[in-house]
């Protein structure tokens, strides 16, 4: 077994999430930075880069990266490729580059067309859904990762094949809705009331204009309905019990015999869990960064795996 320690970074558009992972796939440490992609230089993003790995002396490359670094915004693009695909050839086609004085390799993403007929594009989440994908621990049956976040995903993996995905901008509209919506006055609390939240939750799941549900929020305020303290939930279930209410119908066949997996932010995440169990789904949660661990470890064996191929011929 390779016991050295590595660097795994996810990196975001807004903010990078780097770990230092021992050779058995554990998390020893881990820096976060906000930094965004579109206004930095490349003289500032490898600089950003040197100063992560400085922290981590004892750290062996190359360093593995994944998310919007390798977009059209990032260092360089990597080209996406289109499902379904395996994870061996998700990490066969990582793209070697140097960043400043680093050896660096970069996970593509992955494009396709949804369950229901729209292209998507999905990079970042492809690291840990190879993480559930490795466990082997977990039988290979099929199963549905719900993956919160600012442009959440919903991904369909069977084995060690990624079949399908969608995207759901559930928790960057949360975001608008409360910075620069006529709710930004009623969206204000932060802390989550049980009761309401699931009622957003079964209203959303009824059906409707979320445009016009999104819209009571406001009316049930004025109407002493909701008082101030609620409204924020509410939103909240309406938001994410559309957003569930639409997966779960989506994925039924193979929710039937497995539970709906649920990983990210562990806030947002929790939310999810609640309101799909709230709905009848079998919901368990998995760790975040366990799994983007896991998915970094699988890569660097494949990696090991080839390379003593190549040096075998």
């Amino acid at each position: 077994m390779n016991h050295a320690v590595r660097i795994g970074i996810a990196w975001g558009t807004r903010a990078l999430h780097a770990y230092l992972i021992s050779g058995s796939g554990v998390i020893l440490e881990r820096q976060s930075r906000d930094v965004t992609l579109q206004t930095s230089s490349r003289m500032e993003l490898a600089q950003l880069l040197n100063d992560i790995v400085a922290n981590w002396p004892a750290a062996h490359g190359p360093i593995w990266l994944c998310g919007m670094i390798g977009s059209d915004v990032g260092w360089t693009e990597v080209p996406a490729l289109e499902t379904p695909v395996s994870y061996d050839q998700l990490a066969a086609a990582a793209v070697s580059i140097d960043i400043g004085k680093h050896a660096c390799r970069i996970v593509p993403g992955l494009t396709g067309r949804s369950v229901f007929g729209d292209p998507e594009r999905l990079r970042g989440e492809e690291i840990l859904i190879a993480g559930w994908m490795q466990r082997s621990e977990r039988p290979r049956e099929a199963i549905v990762l719900c993956v919160p976040g600012m442009h959440g995903k919903w991904v369909h993996v069977s084995g060690d094949c990624i079949v399908q995905f969608h995207t759901a901008a559930t928790v960057e509209l949360f975001g608008l809705l409360r910075n620069h919506s006529f709710l930004r006055g009623e969206l204000a609390n932060d802390s989550i009331c049980e009761a309401s939240f699931l009622a957003g939750v079964d209203r959303a799941a009824q059906g409707g204009s979320l445009a016009r549900l999104l819209f009571s929020v406001r009316s049930l305020r004025l109407s002493k309905e909701l008082m101030p303290e609620q409204t924020t939930s509410y939103a909240w279930g309406l938001l994410i019990g559309a957003d569930l209410a639409e997966g779960l119908r989506a994925y039924r066949n193979v929710l039937e015999s497995s539970p709906l997996v649920i990983t990210g932010a562990h806030q947002t995440s929790s939310l999810f869990a609640r309101a799909a169990r709230h709905l009848g789904a079998q919901a368990m949660e998995e760790d975040e960064r366990t799994l983007t661990a896991a998915g970094f470890s699988a890569a660097w064996r494949l990696n090991e795996v080839d390379v003593a191929s190549d040096a075998r011929r």
